[in-house]
Order: C-alpha cells, then sequence, then structure tokens
C-alpha cells in the first residue's frame, strides 16, 4: 500500500517556499519531510508518503522502487512483485535552525553555517550535508531546530523504506558556540538477498551538536 505521510515543519518560510521539503499536492505547500516509501504488489503502483517517500515499481516497468527525496528524509519505495528486484534509495536528511533577529539587523545573520536566509524577522539556516553552526562571542538566542535523518531503501519487494527519524524543538545557544553539523544518507539500494529479494536498508543518523535524529 502506499506510504505514510510524514510531517509539516514550516521553519524555513512560508507553507509555499519550495527551498526546503517535499511538495503536497493536494494543498500546494511546501516543507512536508518524512513521509514513507511505497510498498510494492502485483498491481497498480503504490505512492509514497507525502514528505519525500518514493513511489513504489510498477507492473511493466520499471519495476524498481523510487528513491526517497533529497532533503527530506523520506523511504524509498518498493520493487514491484514478482521479482525479485531492488528498491529504491532513502532520501537524504536535513538541518534547519532558525532565531529571532532584530528589526535593525533584517537581512543580517547573527550566526554562520549552511545555507542562510531570512523571513518575518528570523534568520534561517540550513544543512543539506556537512557543516558546522558557529556563532559570536555576543550571540545569546533561542534556536528552533528541525533535525531529520535519511530514509530506509526500500525493499525487494513489497516492504517501502521507513522515514528517517526526526527531531524539533527550541535550545537556547549562547557565544563562541561551534556546533557540528551532519546530515544523514539515506539507505543504500539494496543487494543483500532475503527469502524473497532484497531486504532494504537503514538510513544515517543526522544530528546538531547533541541534538540526534536516527
Amino acid at each position: 500500500g502506499p506510504g505514510g505521510a510524514g510531517v509539516q515543519v514550516t521553519i524555513a518560510g512560508p507553507p509555499t517556499f519550495s527551498g526546503a521539503g517535499a511538495l503536497n499536492p493536494g494543498s500546494g505547500q511546501y516543507q512536508w519531510f518524512a513521509g514513507g516509501g511505497g510498498g510494492g504488489g502485483y498491481s497498480g503502483t503504490p505512492q509514497g508518503g507525502i514528505g519525500g517517500g518514493g513511489n513504489a515499481g510498477r507492473p511493466g516497468g520499471p519495476t524498481v522502487g523510487k528513491r526517497g527525496q533529497f532533503g527530506t528524509g523520506g523511504g524509498g519505495g518498493a520493487s514491484d512483485a514478482p521479482g525479485p528486484d531492488h528498491g529504491g534509495s532513502g532520501g537524504s536528511g536535513i538541518v534547519i535552525i532558525r532565531y529571532q533577529i532584530g528589526t535593525a539587523q533584517t537581512g543580517t545573520a547573527k550566526a554562520t553555517g549552511g545555507s542562510v536566509s531570512f523571513y518575518n524577522g528570523k534568520t534561517i539556516h540550513t544543512f543539506t550535508g556537512a557543516g558546522t553552526f558557529t556563532t559570536p562571542g555576543t550571540f545569546q538566542e533561542n534556536c528552533e531546530y528541525v533535525v531529520i535523518a535519511g530514509g530506509g531503501s526500500g525493499a525487494g519487494v513489497f516492504g517501502g523504506g521507513g522515514a528517517g527519524g526526526y527531531r524539533q524543538g527550541t535550545t537556547p545557544i549562547g557565544g563562541n558556540a561551534s556546533m557540528p553539523v551532519v546530515v544523514g544518507g539515506g539507505g543504500a539500494t539494496a543487494r543483500v538477498p532475503s527469502g524473497y529479494g532484497y531486504n532494504g536498508k537503514s538510513g544515517n543518523n543526522s544530528n546538531w551538536g547533541p541534538i540526534i535524529a536516527t
């Protein structure tokens, strides 16, 4: 069947901002993350879950499942029966951090690291790969964050890949901080035989300093 829907977190701007997360076709809104991969079957094409989940393979080809969407933690789709074949790889994760800035500071980042943008009086740091979030000595802010791990790959056949786990919250960050960011890759396309086809592979953890999504 279809993959499960993930979660929408509009941390990177308005819901229509297409620079982070996946699109929900039903609402036209972006910033959806961690959708499950579609499960394979003998007929139809089960869809990946909203939030970057990959579609399953389909009868008549391509039978290989589609990969989860980059930067969403979406799971890969399973291959289609009768197989055996391999599922799609999982989507990589993402780390997003934001904090308030004063009116006089609009367009000015207080910290460095990742891709920096601004919206509604806040600075947003988006990491789609490894980096470091670094603050100056004067920095004292409550930082909101979303940390999403890489999704699992789909099986060959039947099982869709599970989405990456996510952590969401707010934490105070002081000056002279140097917090490493790791963005987990999605589980690789599986080539490990199981009883029927190939097993999926787990995605990789993401973290912002001590905050870890598995």
